[in-house]
């Protein structure tokens, strides 16, 4: 199966740039595309968020397990710290993606279609 799928993306990417003038930028984005929409990208994905979300519960629990009361924090500050952690990270995942590109791919997905980038919001 493996063999067969990097056969097929091969063959895409030299199809793709048989069709375009030779810019590196769009074969990596057909690349970056087949890979993104594949089903071991959605399973790395499920698997990044499981450990995530679990990583969060377990960490929360231990440190408010041992300390004394008025030594605690609110849990609102763990769950900010884990958000603003998935944003950088996310961050730094696009700009890979993108090959450094992350403002350019920021004003294209989220500022010029703003509408998208709404119903993404929602949880």
């Amino acid at each position: 199966f493996k063999i067969l799928a990097s056969t097929q993306l091969v063959a895409v990417i030299e199809d793709y740039s048989e069709q375009s003038s030779g810019n590196l930028c769009n074969d990596t984005m057909v690349l970056t595309n087949a890979f993104l929409n594949s089903p071991a990208f959605k399973l790395m994905l499920l698997v990044g968020m499981v450990l995530q979300n679990s990583a969060t519960v377990l960490v929360g629990r231990y440190t408010r397990s041992s300390p004394a009361v008025e030594d605690l924090y609110v849990v609102n500050h763990l769950i900010l710290v884990t958000e603003v952690g998935k944003l950088l990270m996310s961050c730094a995942f696009e700009y890979y993606t993108t090959n450094g590109q992350l403002v350019q791919s920021i004003q294209q997905n989220v500022i010029q279609r703003p509408y998208d980038a709404l119903k993404i919001l929602v949880p």
